[in-house]
């Protein structure tokens, strides 16, 4: 889950829609602001000034009052902005979660398959070398023969085919 780009998107606009809920928050707030100013006089040469140091501070508040609602609205606003997007993160986790345990059974289910397979073939070789036994003392035909080589030939197509599929399960799950 980490390194999906999916879920790292859906994590970033999260975030997003807190920062903005933290905004809308904050005009609901009175602003202060502070300055602090520090100055220093030196003694001219022939003149009669004192020199001296000269500190000043200012403190400055506001305060927006919400009479029609915006501030209050904005604010809700971006609370249901950013808990739609906290549902959108768990979404994308779920169908992700899902997308991973679906490739995991595909890929489990594949290598059993492909476990089934080869015991067939192996099965149907042995079953080739009776029938080529029996051939050969004259009690099988050649046409039963023909049938298990082919029988034989289909089984090893079809253990290529699901070792392929298990292979693609595997990448998929990988990806």
């Amino acid at each position: 889950h980490a390194q999906s780009p999916v879920l790292a998107a859906a994590v970033a606009r999260l975030r997003q829609a807190d920062a903005v809920a933290r905004a809308a928050a904050a005009g609901l707030l009175p602003g202060v602001n502070a300055t602090l100013q520090a100055s220093r006089q030196a003694r001219a040469g022939g003149q009669a000034e004192a020199a001296g140091n000269h500190y000043g501070a200012t403190l400055a508040a506001s305060y927006e009052l919400d009479l029609w609602g915006r501030l209050g609205a904005e604010h809700a606003s971006a609370l249901a902005l950013r808990e739609a997007s906290a549902h959108d993160r768990d979404a994308v986790q779920i169908g992700l979660t899902a997308a991973v345990a679906q490739g995991w059974l595909q890929l489990v289910g594949g290598r059993e398959r492909l476990a089934i397979a080869e015991l067939n073939l192996h099965s149907a070789e042995r079953i080739l070398a009776v029938v080529e036994s029996r051939a050969r003392a004259g009690a099988a035909t050649a046409l039963e023969q023909a049938q298990q080589r082919g029988l034989v030939a289909a089984q090893r197509q079809g253990l290529e085919a699901q070792r392929q599929q298990v292979q693609v399960a595997h990448t998929a799950l990988a990806v």
